[in-house]
């Protein structure tokens, strides 16, 4: 049951509730944004929430990337947007921020997987957070999002498949894809909703362009009380989904 305090504001519990957020769950495909003069920079350019969708849709027709780099270093920054709503999944607004996200391809971190799996090491922040209730009202969001915060490890991971091409002979590709974890503690506060707490976000993309140049996916995330008792199986008091693109620099 949503509380509100004396002046008419969603008011989240630090007490957990009874809704359940499966954070591995299969995420979504990115919602329409609330509209709105909202920012966050990306590559130099300003994303609105109005324009995350157009920004979104032109990632996705990038052609994917078969020839990811495996070494060197890479920054990739852009911008993150996700839709909230409440533990009755009515929609409370939209929210977005800047990207950064630091590739170490030089850094392997294997993981059980086959000889032709690469897990780079990725560090990463989700910063400059804003965004617009659905009445209109600023949503005032302090606090930035890191990977050292996240709920698991951020990898880029490099699968290279050979395969007969007729004609051809052998080919390679090498294909890329992240899977990005932040998390800290934030303070949020609109018209709607007035949140103190730990807010946790999970990126899942792929790579386009020659070598790796641009990353592009699904985002999800919740609001939970402090002490959040597990990685699968949190109790949230608002949740968000939406997507993410990002360019190198």
């Amino acid at each position: 049951m949503t509380k509100c305090d004396d002046r008419g504001h969603l008011t989240a519990s630090r007490a957990m509730r009874g809704v359940t957020v499966l954070l591995l769950a299969g995420l979504v495909s990115a919602c329409s944004s609330t509209g709105g003069s909202t920012t966050a920079g990306g590559d130099g350019e300003d994303i609105t929430l109005a324009d995350f969708d157009t920004a979104f849709a032109d990632a996705q027709g990038r052609v994917p990337t078969s020839d990811m780099r495996g070494s060197g270093a890479a920054t990739y920054t852009g911008a993150v947007q996700m839709d909230l709503v409440d533990q009755s999944s009515a929609p409370v607004g939209a929210v977005i921020g800047d990207l950064s996200l630091s590739v170490d391809f030089d850094q392997n971190l294997q993981l059980g997987q086959p000889d032709n799996f690469q897990n780079a090491a990725v560090t990463g922040t989700i910063s400059n957070i804003t965004g617009q209730t659905t009445s209109g009202d600023t949503i005032d969001w302090s606090g930035d999002l890191t990977t050292d915060n996240g709920l698991s490890t951020s990898i880029v991971a490099i699968v290279t498949t050979t395969f007969p091409a007729p004609g051809v002979g052998e080919v390679t590709t090498r294909t890329g894809s992240l899977g990005a974890y932040f998390g800290g503690p934030v303070s949020v506060t609109s018209d709607q909703l007035t949140y103190e707490g730990d807010a946790y976000v999970v990126l899942s993309g792929s790579f386009t362009g020659s070598g790796g140049t641009g990353v592009w996916g699904q985002s999800q995330g919740f609001l939970t009380p402090d002490g959040a008792p597990s990685a699968n199986n949190i109790l949230a008091e608002f949740s968000g989904q939406g997507g993410f693109v990002a360019s190198e620099q």
